[in-house]
């Protein structure tokens, strides 16, 4: 997390945060504007600070300019995990023992966010914040999930003043299953990209805060990215066609000794043996070759999009010196 001029930023999964320390430290107001910025579903070492060679400027220099956490836990699951992040209690406490797709006739099971919990957006709400929400939800029971359904548990009715997002867990970057302005239910552009749609529309959020001279805010900006499918946008694929032919053995390697050097893994950890069901990567043909470095070169190209648009946020909060 880095601080702009008393901004909190965290990042979840990776979890950068930081504060300036000694001469260099920064005052923080009594109420600090605050930015959580969710990836779903990415690996621990895939961004470019790590050794990946996937392109992330932005949150490169977040982990520069910050604080950079060697270790995190959390539920792996999705749904758990998040009504943990935004309620800071046990999954089961929330209802979401599970996942959103069913009722499993336990409370800690219901697969929906419960009444019994405080969001953190509904805490902050009350202490004069204005919160906002972009991206996924995916706190919300399935059946709960279409335009006429209830809306007891859809961002706005816990806590944020502003969402723009989906629901559910995901789909297609293309064509999601369902797209949600606030409240209102959204035909989706035939020329939308998940990824691209919830950045602009945080940037948009952020704008809007800061022309209307609005107080302090809570902003949760919660991708979906790069949790498959596997969707791109062809420009950013380019860039990454070809750099992953050199194999997953060289990378792990790689990805080792940066870990080493930025002092996340002791000197004297040794690096864990491949997976025995994953092929040597000098084993594989040529063509074989040729499309795990497609596959990856997609993957690649979801998380550079989303450090893009999370350059785009920055700037906002640059613009009006946040």
């Amino acid at each position: 997390m880095s601080v702009l001029k008393g901004i909190i930023l965290l990042m979840s999964l990776v979890l950068l945060t930081g504060c300036k320390t000694g001469a260099g430290r920064q005052q923080v107001s009594d109420k600090p504007n605050i930015l959580i910025i969710l990836a779903d579903d990415m690996g621990f070492s895939d961004l470019g600070f790590m050794g990946s060679g996937i392109h992330t400027p932005n949150l490169d220099a977040l982990a520069e300019n910050g604080l950079v956490y060697s270790h995190f836990y959390n539920t792996a699951r999705c749904c758990p995990t998040r009504a943990s992040l935004l309620t800071g209690l046990y999954p089961h406490q929330t209802g979401m023992g599970w996942m959103t797709a069913s009722d499993l006739g336990y409370p800690g099971y219901t697969g929906d966010l419960n009444l019994e919990c405080i969001t953190v957006a509904e805490a902050l709400d009350k202490s004069e914040y204005n919160c906002y929400m972009t991206g996924k939800w995916h706190l919300t029971h399935e059946r709960y999930i279409h335009p006429d359904g209830p809306r007891h548990s859809w961002p706005l009715q816990r806590g944020f003043n502003k969402f723009y997002g989906h629901l559910s867990g995901g789909g297609s970057y293309f064509h999601p299953g369902d797209l949600i302005d606030d409240n209102q239910w959204l035909e989706i552009p035939d020329d939308s990209y998940l990824t691209s749609a919830v950045s602009d529309s945080a940037a948009a959020f952020l704008e809007d805060h800061f022309e209307k001279g609005r107080g302090p805010f809570f902003f949760y900006l919660s991708y979906y990215a790069p949790h498959r499918p596997l969707h791109a946008l062809q420009g950013d694929v380019a860039k990454y066609r070809g750099s992953f032919l050199k194999g997953w053995d060289r990378y792990r390697e790689e990805k080792y000794n940066q870990q080493v050097e930025l002092g996340i893994a002791g000197p004297g950890w040794a690096l864990s043996g491949r997976d025995p069901e994953i092929a040597a990567w000098e084993t594989l043909s040529d063509e074989e070759k040729r499309l795990w470095d497609a596959r990856m070169a997609v993957y690649a190209a979801m998380i550079d999009r989303m450090d893009q648009g999370i350059g785009k946020v920055l700037d906002v909060l640059r613009k009006n010196d946040a």
